[in-house]
């Protein structure tokens, strides 16, 4: 089998794929230099070759969806505007794990000789078996006729690797079989006699059932189902599992979604991510291996994972634990993981005191208001923490800036809202006030009164200024954040790698088990028994064409080979010939297939391959393989959030939680979105007014004829051609762009602010002209701004993070060590960048002095400065 280096294996998938992307996509300024450091021997590591095959393979890989540095000897970058994915790019690389040249040939075997759709062609004398007059292949027949569940030496019939025959049980085999059963492909029934039997079953819950089911309640379920994988694939946690179940599909629709900024690199995560959720959920203690985000020092840790928490705003995910050697509780951002086990053994900690702070540690989460702690992290989880009790009001002219409360509304989280005649009270009690500084700032020009945070206005206003007038500070070389978390030495525990992820990550998942599973099933569904060599390289080449747009470039050109290498194996079809009759008169007619040819002065004879199976299935995913138990769990879980009711009506949902009725959703309490905006039930409503309809419009190129009420301007109404639905991941909002037939040019609306919308079934239009036109609108209103940003702290990290959905240009200047960062932006999105940069404060400075983001930027900061004058003055000072 050639080698596919654009594979990898479990292990693996941190370092080369989480970690890489991380500096080129999150990050974007770092050369050979900035990637390498020395080891213990003076060596740099990784070595330019490494770095080079990594970087290679991403091109491979995502090489369409962004844009890439062209010399890598001054920066590794890849960039892109989020707006512009259809899909996630990222869960592309969960579909390109590592495997066995023997591995296919073991699980698709499985699978056909479990399913009761699938058939040998000739029966047992498609196995070749020569032990023919054994006990053990009389049994063989019998649960063969019968449709019995299989014991593993009768599987072992299926693919001999030369291993005897119903002589008990093949380890081998087993421990495949196991893997599959975990995966929740098949089960086991076991006898017990003198010794265990192992007896595997094929589940029966596939795609197809599914859909079927769904389909009674409902003609549409399937466009409805599709629609529903599509958005939560790009919204919900652990989203990598559904872009798996959209790959089920042979083929799907283009997506009628776009996410604004998401954070798309989150499903690198996912990894991790699945290993902690299971890890709660048993209330297992860790062993997690990570690194600082700051000096990149590595370290490791034991722990006990209580939730995760994910924001929104700055797309950053976190683990929350519980730390038994210092009694402390902290957060660690998932991306800094590299590897996680499960301790099944753990000495010298005193249960009761863990129980103890434990409980401290769940009432303290319940008042963090996103990812902090306490001031000092060390033995914080010994007493009840102490709270911060802000108190706050902010100017609000009601009858003009009604915005202003309904962005406290959506952003309070915790906290609690009061009115004033011409202002808005907030109170809230935090266990850190320090994470309140960034969004305060955003409330600049109209903060008139703040108590309880520990925190200098006019102080934190001197400085902005200062550094927008003079440049940045001198960065503060004296701050090495340190390693608070390690195992101490008199620690003594078990430990075993944990294999959640493997749940995900997984060959069987593949892209190339998604064709190989495409060309065999063309072949057994197929009325010939068998078929000559141009005839499967044909289809083959068919199929791989199908597949295009999700194989890397390495795939494409190597997968054609691979596939028949298998072809040729004998371990899906049998070599041998077919007399050609008829070949002197150009009429060929095939006879019948044989093992050896039987020569004949009338004929001759070409090389030909027998079919192994018959099936009446054109599809493997969807009509052979069940859904896996990941799977089924994820879907149970999406069917509890809010947003599913935009998709799928009461009786559709309860359709598909009958068919998966023996699963269980995933541990929905452990994830907490921190500072997702709150909407009301109005706003909902109304979304799930319009949903369905628009996106029926968009699938079939319908006209609307809508009307329209925005917030400050007259009602409008007219046709329009539905281009596509926008999800805007920080407001939580949907809105959609139309093509507007009487002005000729595109339309933004927010579907909650839709009054009445019908489909004009009988009018269509060119969909492919409309989305050109807003692509065209898209690139008129692109803009761009420059700041400058120091490395004081993790600047860099936080900043560059929460703008790794927006198109960029990083530039690090070592000598100064200055960043310097260029957003590009479509320009309606000026004043989200004026309240992101302000959370900032004095860590950077906006360089574009033209501009309306830095106009607005120092008009709020001189009507803050002017509050603070007035304050001051009041007092007496």
């Amino acid at each position: 089998m050639a080698k596919h280096d654009e594979l990898i294996g479990a292990g693996s998938f941190d370092s080369k794929f989480k970690n890489v992307i991380r500096d080129y996509y999150s990050y974007g300024f770092k050369s050979y230099m900035e990637l390498q450091s020395e080891n213990d021997k003076g060596e740099l590591k990784p070595t330019t070759k490494t770095i080079n095959n990594d970087w290679n393979r991403l091109n491979n890989l995502l090489k369409d969806y962004f844009e890439w540095s062209v010399d890598k000897k001054q920066v590794f970058f890849m960039s892109a505007d989020s707006w512009s994915m259809p899909v996630n790019p990222f869960h592309r690389i969960y579909r390109f794990c590592r495997y066995n040249e023997r591995d296919p040939k073991c699980f698709f075997n499985t699978i056909f000789a479990l399913s009761k759709k699938v058939r040998l062609l000739r029966g047992v004398e498609s196995l070749e078996i020569n032990d023919t007059l054994s006990d053990g292949y009389l049994r063989f027949e019998d649960d063969l006729e019968r449709g019995n569940p299989l014991t593993s030496s009768e599987l072992l019939c299926f693919y001999p690797d030369g291993a005897p025959l119903f002589e008990g049980e093949n380890n081998t085999i087993n421990k495949k079989l196991k893997e599959l059963k975990e995966m929740g492909f098949i089960s086991d029934i076991s006898e017990h006699r003198k010794k265990a039997t192992h007896r595997w079953l094929l589940k029966e819950k596939t795609l197809d059932q599914l859909l079927k089911n769904g389909e009674r309640v409902d003609p549409n379920f399937q466009a409805h189902f599709i629609d529903a994988l599509d958005f939560f694939s790009k919204y919900a946690s652990l989203g990598t599992v559904g872009s798996i179940l959209l790959g089920r599909f042979s083929s799907t629709s283009k997506s009628a979604f776009r996410f604004k900024h998401a954070y798309y690199m989150q499903s690198l995560n996912d990894y991790s991510l699945l290993d902690l959720l299971e890890a709660i959920e048993k209330q297992d203690w860790c062993k997690i291996d990570y690194r600082h985000a700051v000096t990149g020092e590595s370290g490791s840790l034991i722990c006990f994972p209580l939730e995760i928490r994910m924001s929104a705003t700055s797309g950053r995910e976190y683990v929350s634990f519980y730390e038994p050697f210092s009694r402390s509780y902290s957060h660690l951002r998932l991306e800094f993981i590299d590897h996680i086990e499960i301790v099944s053994k753990l000495e010298g900690i005193d249960q009761a005191i863990v129980q103890a702070d434990l409980q401290n540690v769940r009432e303290a989460l319940k008042y963090c208001w996103g990812a902090s702690t306490t001031y000092e992290p060390i033995g914080n989880a010994k007493q009840k923490v102490p709270l911060y009790a802000i108190d706050m009001k902010i100017a609000c002219d009601f009858e003009k800036e009604g915005f202003i409360r309904e962005r406290l509304a959506r952003e309070k989280r915790m906290g609690e809202i009061q009115l004033y005649p011409d202002a808005i009270g907030f109170k809230v009690k935090v266990t850190d006030d320090r994470e309140l500084r960034p969004w305060l700032r955003s409330f600049y020009k109209r903060l008139i009164d703040l108590k309880g945070l520990n925190f200098d206005i006019a102080e934190d206003l001197a400085q902005i200024v200062d550094v927008n007038e003079n440049g940045l500070r001198q960065h503060d070389t004296s701050f090495s954040p340190s390693m608070p978390w390690s195992i101490p030495p008199t620690c003594h525990y078990q430990s075993r790698p944990s294999k959640a992820h493997m749940q995900l990550f997984n060959e069987y998942f593949s892209i190339y088990y998604a064709v190989i599973g495409a060309v065999l099933m063309t072949i057994y569904s197929d009325d010939r028994e068998a078929f000559l060599e141009e005839e499967i390289q044909m289809i083959m080449d068919e199929v791989i064409k199908a597949y295009e747009a999700q194989l890397g470039l390495q795939s494409k050109a190597l997968l054609h080979d691979t596939i028949w290498e298998l072809m040729q194996s004998g371990a899906f079809m049998k070599k041998g010939v077919m007399e050609i009759k008829g070949f002197w008169t150009g009429k060929n007619q095939y006879g019948m297939w044989q093992a050896k040819p039987d020569p004949s002065p009338n004929g001759r004879w070409a090389v030909a391959y027998l079919k192994k199976y018959q099936t009446e299935e054109r599809s493997f995913n969807t009509a052979i393989l069940p859904l896996s138990k990941l799977e089924c769990r994820w879907l149970l879980t999406i069917l509890s959030d809010p947003k599913m009711t935009l998709f799928l009506n009461e009786e559709e949902i309860q359709s598909i939680r009958q068919t998966l009725a023996d699963d269980k959703p995933l541990l929905l309490a452990s994830i907490i979105q921190t500072d997702r905006f709150a909407v009301s039930d109005q706003v909902k409503q109304q979304e799930r007014n319009f949903m369905n309809l628009l996106l029926g419009a968009i699938e079939h190129h319908q006209k609307v004829f809508i009307q329209y009420n925005p917030r400050h301007q007259p009602e409008f109404s007219g046709v329009f051609y539905p281009i596509m639905i926008e999800y805007d991941q920080r407001d939580n909002v949907f809105r959609s762009y139309f093509y507007s037939e009487k002005r000729q040019t595109i339309t933004l609306m927010n579907l909650a602010r839709i009054e009445a919308c019908q489909v004009l079934k009988e009018e269509t239009f060119a969909y492919d002209s409309a989305y050109a036109a807003l692509e065209a609108y898209r690139g008129e209103h692109q803009a761009s701004l420059t700041i400058e940003l120091s490395e004081e702290k993790n600047t860099p990290d936080r900043i560059l993070y929460e703008l790794s959905p927006w198109k960029k240009r990083c530039r690090y200047d070592r000598n100064q060590k200055v960043y310097t960062l260029t957003i590009y932006y479509q320009d309606n999105d000026w004043m989200e960048l004026v309240t992101r940069l302000l959370g900032y404060g004095p860590v950077i400075r906006i360089l574009d002095r033209d501009s309306n983001i830095y106009q607005e930027y120092q008009q709020r900061l001189k009507e803050q400065l002017e509050i603070e004058k007035s304050k001051a003055s009041f007092a007496g000072v």
